[in-house]
């Protein structure tokens, strides 16, 4: 992704994306710009990494075919997994703690210790989330953290604007105006006045 001042940089491994790093700042630096590593975040994801296509009415976590009567639920995905793809010998029991390949590679991902990654001698420190143009963009994936951080946003407006919304004084015609442009603008764009962001 590329904006204006901004720009995303995507890759599979830390190396990799230390690389590229690397040569993204000598190029920029080789034109006399700048980067700001107090602003550079970095984010570690991997929800849908690698993910088979999924088929039948119940898909296996791991492999993505349907699967039958001899498997087990995932606690974590929520996903039912084949005997053969579970990695458990012997016969099948129901274990609610019982966590499928999948999820056990992301929760080493996400239960690293990671918290800096360096460049150059510099920090760039690591995110779980992070938010740009209003739109919160989240390590487990999906469209979860950027709907709260809207929603969250659109109530503190309307707590603020709450003795105007409520007043007798003004038509309701007037209080739909007001609500339109102020409370829905915000839930709609994710900022408040001015351009600034609402935490």
């Amino acid at each position: 992704m590329l904006y204006a001042d901004d720009l995303a940089l995507t890759c599979e491994s830390m190396e990799g994306l230390l690389v590229k790093l690397k040569t993204w700042r000598k190029a920029l630096e080789s034109r006399g710009l700048r980067v700001n590593v107090t602003k550079t975040k970095v984010m570690i994801s991997g929800c849908n990494v690698g993910k088979p296509p999924e088929k039948g009415k119940f898909p296996c976590s791991v492999c993505g075919k349907g699967v039958g009567s001899n498997s087990i639920f995932c606690g974590t995905c929520k996903h039912w997994v084949h005997k053969k793809c579970s990695g458990i010998t012997g016969r099948l029991k129901d274990d609610k703690r019982f966590m499928c390949k999948r999820c056990k590679k992301m929760a080493v991902a996400y239960d690293s210790d990671i918290e800096k990654v360096y460049l150059d001698g510099e920090a760039i420190e690591v995110v779980e989330k992070f938010c740009y143009l209003g739109d919160t963009i989240g390590a487990q994936g999906g469209a979860g953290a950027g709907v709260m951080a809207r929603v969250r946003r659109g109530w503190s407006k309307f707590r603020e604007l709450l003795p105007l919304l409520t007043s007798r004084a003004l038509p309701l015609l007037t209080k739909g105006r007001v609500y339109q442009a102020c409370v829905r603008s915000v839930m709609m764009y994710g900022i408040g006045y001015g351009g600034k962001e609402i935490d």
